[in-house]
């Protein structure tokens, strides 16, 4: 049987609990012996590959002797984030663990930053843009899996929505706005899409003129998070999104900022988007 793939949060707080184990002196076999475990179960659990669950976090405060109450609280949570099953999980057998990561960091954010220079992002698509480039991407997929992945499109939208919604700012390339997709009939209706969602307080579009010279390479989002868990971010490659944090997130968020105060104001992007959804009548 093949290996688990770890999640992220998984991941996060494997390593956590193994700082735990190395400041507390003791090797995997140590400490699997002082809570009766093998030390290949530790192995696993400290690798994410093996989730961690509140018994065996409560057995590393315990043989780790960690007193510090802020640090226990912020342990406890993360394993039951860990174990956490999201509408997504319904999904993990059509979609890419990278992706299930994904929604799992939007739905814990508090501010999401992106900068698009290929499409309109996936937060922001309508039902046929998205159709469009999910049939585009994958033109040897069937029906079905094709509403799936729409399915998924779609409903990690509900962040933008819910009652308490996160913080959007989407940069987009203007050219992004004269690429057809789909046809004029998609474009229209996406393009008033994003005219509609610019009136939301927050979501904050910002339009990136051709003007505005070379930028940077690639997309990517900034993703600020509840607490205890880091800012994080996503850069796209063709083989699909890679999460970084620390001092690599901190930097395209630098970079982010940087672009941003090229980009033009909400007022003025506005109107570009209506002009570019003049083209397509």
């Amino acid at each position: 049987m093949a290996e688990r793939e770890a999640t992220l949060r998984a991941a996060w707080l494997g390593t956590a609990l193994a700082e735990l184990r190395e400041q507390a002196g003791l090797t995997m076999r140590q400490f699997g012996k002082a809570c009766s475990r093998h030390a290949g179960t530790i192995s696993r659990i400290e690798s994410g590959i093996q989730p961690a669950k509140e018994n065996d976090v409560l057995n590393y405060l315990r043989i780790c002797n960690v007193t510090d109450t802020d640090r226990q609280a912020r342990l406890l949570h993360v394993a039951a984030e860990v174990n956490d099953r999201g509408w997504w999980e319904g999904y993990k057998g059509s979609v890419s663990g990278t992706l299930i990561d994904r929604l799992w960091l939007e739905e814990r954010a508090t501010a999401i930053s992106s900068f698009e220079t290929l499409m309109i992002p996936g937060l922001l698509q309508s039902p046929e843009y998205a159709e469009s480039i999910i049939r585009l991407e994958n033109p040897e997929a069937s029906d079905v899996q094709l509403r799936r992945w729409l399915k998924v499109r779609m409903t990690r939208q509900h962040i933008l929505t819910n009652h308490n919604p996160s913080t959007l700012t989407s940069i987009i390339d203007e050219s992004v706005l004269r690429r057809p997709v789909g046809g004029d009939d998609v474009m229209r209706s996406q393009l008033d899409h994003l005219l509609t969602l610019g009136n939301n307080s927050h979501i904050r579009i910002h339009i990136l003129r051709n003007s505005a010279g070379y930028c940077g390479a690639g997309a990517y989002v900034v993703l600020h998070l509840i607490e205890p868990f880091p800012v994080v971010a996503y850069t796209q490659t063709p083989l699909g999104d890679v999460c970084v944090e620390g001092s690599d997130a901190e930097s395209l968020e630098v970079r982010y900022s940087s672009v941003l105060g090229k980009a033009l104001n909400a007022e003025q992007s506005y109107k570009v988007i209506a002009e570019a959804r003049s083209t397509y009548e």
